[in-house]
């Protein structure tokens, strides 16, 4: 386990210094940011680290952890990715997944569906997830989007299930300035259920990189309160 844990480590710290020293990453999405329903165009990628430190009182202890989120699109609409930090019960895992959209309508709404397999706590685990967005544009010239993540950890050796579910609104306030607003939820066999609520600002710092400040409250199942810092990059 031990030795799991150092390699996710060292992987997500292997990535996140590629986001900040590679700043000659050729091409660039300009589309969809954040996780969702949305095909990557193909060749296209988005690569995001953050680190996050949460505790229930000022005074700690604290909790430290990092993530890394990948994503590339293959063509045809299909979308490969993967995503490294904690799972849903709060154990370091490794997901690799594969998305493809089976619904798009005219008003703009658009569903997903998607299989992941990896380990979380050094288990193997299959991930099967389902998402839904929509793009929104507002009067004042700004645009933005809302999505649902639902997610489900499978352990095969445990045998437990845990299950998630993220809620999305962003604002693209202009070509430099977004805020998300993410209610996310989780129910953990054998741990008690969650809800919180994480907004952050995302700032582009590039051509094709972004800052995102956030910031995490548990509203049920817990009393913690969280900041984050993550680094954003399209290639």
């Amino acid at each position: 386990m031990r030795r799991l844990l150092l390699s996710h480590r060292a992987l997500a710290l292997a990535m996140a210094v590629l986001i900040v020293l590679c700043p000659g990453f050729p091409g660039g999405t300009g589309g969809q940011a954040t996780a969702g329903p949305w095909p990557r165009e193909k060749g296209h990628g988005f690569l995001a680290s953050a680190t996050q430190v949460d505790a229930a009182a000022f005074e700690g202890p604290y909790g430290v952890y990092s993530t890394v989120y990948l994503e590339y699109g293959l063509g045809r609409n299909w979308t490969v990715g993967m995503d490294i930090g904690h799972g849903i019960s709060g154990k370091h895992k490794l997901i690799a997944f594969l998305r493809h959209p089976v619904f798009q309508g005219e008003s703009g709404l658009i569903a997903a569906l998607e299989i992941g397999g990896g380990t979380v706590a050094g288990e193997p685990t299959i991930r099967p997830g389902f998402s839904l967005g929509k793009g929104l544009s507002f009067t004042n010239g700004r645009s933005g989007w809302l999505s649902l993540e639902t997610y489900g950890e499978l352990r095969l050796v445990s045998r437990r299930t845990d299950f998630k579910a993220d809620a999305t609104f962003g604002v693209t306030h202009s070509d430099r300035f977004k805020t998300i607003w993410q209610l996310q939820g989780g129910v953990s066999s054998g741990d008690p259920s969650f809800l919180r609520l994480a907004p952050s600002v995302v700032v582009r710092t590039g051509r094709q990189s972004h800052v995102e400040l956030g910031a995490s409250a548990d509203i049920y199942g817990g009393d913690r309160l969280g900041l984050k810092i993550g680094l954003w990059r399209d290639f």
